[in-house]
C-alpha cells in the first residue's frame, strides 16, 4: 500500500492544510511530522479535520494504519513498529518532537518502497542524513519549490539525487494521484 508521509517545521502549517484539501475521501494513510509544540498538536489536528474534513488520528498507542491522517500526541515522535503498526513515543533525546529523523529511521528500517516523503517549509536539517538511504531504497522523495523557510527543503535536496522539486498545488496533484489509484484498486 502507498503511503504519504508529509515532513516540515517552521512555515508549513497552512501548507500541509492546502495539500490536503483534495475534495476526495482518503483512500490511503498520511503521516504528519510537522514540528509543534506539545500543547500545539490537538488544535492542529483539530483545524486540519475542521479545514479538510479528513479523519485524524493522535497516535498514542499502538495504531494499525489505515486510509486517514495520523500525527504524534504532543511532545512525541512517530514511529512505524510494522509495515501497518504506528506508535508515538520519545524515542531519542532530540530538540523537537515530533522528530523527522527519528520517523525516517524507523521507515528505513522497513524496507518499503511504498512511502511518498513530501518536504515542506522548515528550518535546520531534521532526518536529512537519512534521505539518500531512503532514496536507494525507492522510496519517492517531493520538495516544496520556493518555500518561505528552505533550510530543510534544501538540506534534503543536498542529499538527494532523485526528487521533484515541485510547487504546493503539483504537490497536491501528485497527492490526488495516489489517492486515485489506490481508489481504483479498492473497486477491483
Amino acid at each position: 500500500m502507498e503511503k504519504i508521509v508529509i515532513i516540515g517545521s517552521a512555515g508549513s502549517p497552512n501548507n500541509v492544510i492546502k495539500l490536503l484539501k483534495i475534495n476526495q475521501k482518503l483512500n490511503i494513510p498520511i503521516l504528519l511530522c510537522i514540528h509543534f509544540e506539545k500543547s500545539a498538536i490537538e488544535n492542529f489536528a483539530n483545524s486540519i479535520k475542521k479545514e479538510t474534513g479528513h479523519e485524524i488520528f493522535i497516535v498514542s498507542g499502538p495504531k494499525t494504519l489505515k486510509s486517514g491522517l495520523y500525527i504524534a500526541e504532543g511532545g512525541k515522535d512517530l514511529v512505524f513498529k510494522t509495515n501497518r503498526v504506528l506508535m508515538s513515543g520519545v524515542y531519542k533525546k532530540t530538540k523537537t518532537h515530533p522528530s523527522i529523523e527519528i520517523l525516517l529511521n524507523s521507515i528505513e528500517k522497513l524496507n518499503d518502497k511504498n512511502f511518498h516523503i513530501f518536504v515542506l517549509s522548515g528550518l535546520g536539517n531534521d532526518g536529512a542524513n537519512i534521505a539518500q538511504s531512503l532514496e536507494q531504497k525507492g522510496v519517492k522523495f517531493y520538495i516544496e519549490k520556493k518555500p518561505l523557510f528552505d533550510y530543510l527543503p534544501r538540506s534534503f535536496l543536498n542529499n538527494l539525487k532523485n526528487y521533484l522539486h515541485l510547487t504546493i498545488n503539483e504537490m497536491k496533484n501528485i497527492i490526488i494521484q495516489i489517492n486515485e489509484k489506490r481508489r481504483r484498486e479498492l473497486v477491483k
